[in-house]
Formats: structure tokens, sequence, C-alpha cells
């Protein structure tokens, strides 16, 4: 987990619409004060007579940039890639405008490992009952003498999650 994941931003003074999300996003700790966007905006900045398509002379560059992606439902997906050409980007993270709170985007590996996680709790909480009963089973309804089942609850301690 990066320090980024437990972090939220969100200024009371500038509500984002789709035409200012990425200026919005801009006022975060997630944005990259040395990407091209900033490198852009600086030139842009000090000369007046600079009239470009920041899309199109983004790709002319090479490194970080950001770039809004689309709107669903007034949530605004920002995306953070790596650009070596002027065809060839690299994902590197989402972030999300819900509300007029940033958020990063979770990535595949912590959404599957969480569940993963929450599953094998769930098991291990089941296989807590179902031991809790196959003892009380076991003591009122099955002989000592039976291997078979003793043989079952060995398998079945061999499973169990600790």
């Amino acid at each position: 987990m990066s320090p980024e994941d437990d972090i939220c931003f969100y200024d009371p003074s500038f509500y984002p619409t789709e035409e200012t999300a990425l200026e919005y996003f801009r006022n975060s700790p997630f944005y990259d004060k040395q990407c091209n966007n900033e490198i852009l905006r600086m030139q842009m900045q000090y000369n007046a007579n600079m009239k470009i398509n920041i899309n199109e002379r983004l790709k002319e560059m090479v490194g970080v940039e950001y770039s809004f992606r689309e709107n669903i439902s007034n949530i605004f997906i920002i995306q953070k890639s790596y650009r070596k050409d002027n065809e060839k980007t690299i994902l590197l993270d989402l972030y999300y405008i819900m509300n007029g709170i940033v958020y990063k985007a979770p990535t595949d590996k912590s959404i599957f490992t969480s569940r993963f996680i929450n599953s094998v709790a769930s098991l291990n909480k089941a296989l807590d009952i179902y031991n809790d009963r196959i003892t009380l089973f076991d003591e009122i309804n099955v002989k000592k003498d039976d291997e078979e089942f003793n043989e079952i609850l060995k398998i079945l301690a061999d499973y169990k999650l600790r």
C-alpha cells in the first residue's frame, strides 16, 4: 500500500466540472509539479502569444502527464501516465473526483488482496463453526473406536487455517 492510498483532497472554494476537473486535480497532493502538463502551463503562462493545443503538444513530449479520461455520472476520472513517444503511453495511476473529493483509485492487486483476505477470514470462521459442531457431534454420537470418522476429523484439522 502506498502513502497515497490513505489521502483524499477537497477544496471547498472550487467545485470541479468536466471542463475544470484537471485544473482542480492540479491543486491536489497527487499532482506531480514536474509533469509535462505543468511544464506546458508554465510556458503558456509567460508567453501570451502562445496558442497551442495542449493535448497535441503533450504527444510530442516524453515523461509523466495527466489527462482527463472520462465523466461517469459526475465522477471524473484522471489518468496519470508516462509517455514514451507520441503513440505509446504507460498507465501509472488512476484518480477519481467524486463530490469534489479527489481519491486515488485502488489497483487490481489491492482489490484482489482485500477480497482474498476477506474470503480466507470467512472460510476460517466457517471452519471454526464446523469444528465446534463436529466436536459436539463427536462427543455425543461417535464412539472413540470409529477409525473412519476420526480420520476425517484429522483431515479437516489439517485444512484449518490459523
